[in-house]
């Protein structure tokens, strides 16, 4: 297996040469390279997402945010502007 960057997926062409030219980011075995998680890391990532209060404090807001931008402006009494007589 040949060496690999991790940032643009570049492959060594040189094995003098140790890190990528266009990256600056050192060569790293095509193995060591994580591309995906398994089923099960994925339930332990999903478990500790779901224990945490920010997340859930920051999903609200997420959702909410956009429904209190369109209800505001309708919330709002509108003023008539009234044609004065200039002096």
């Amino acid at each position: 297996m040949g060496k690999i960057c991790p940032k643009c997926k570049h492959k060594q062409d040189d094995p003098r040469i140790l890190g990528c030219e266009k990256c600056q980011v050192a060569y790293v075995d095509e193995t060591e390279l994580v591309t995906s998680f398994t089923k099960d890391e994925l339930k332990i990532i999903a478990s500790f997402l779901l224990r945490d209060w920010r997340v859930y404090v920051a999903a609200s807001v997420g959702l909410l945010a956009p429904t209190f931008k369109s209800v505001l402006p309708l919330s709002r009494p509108r003023l008539k502007r009234v044609n004065r007589p200039q002096h």
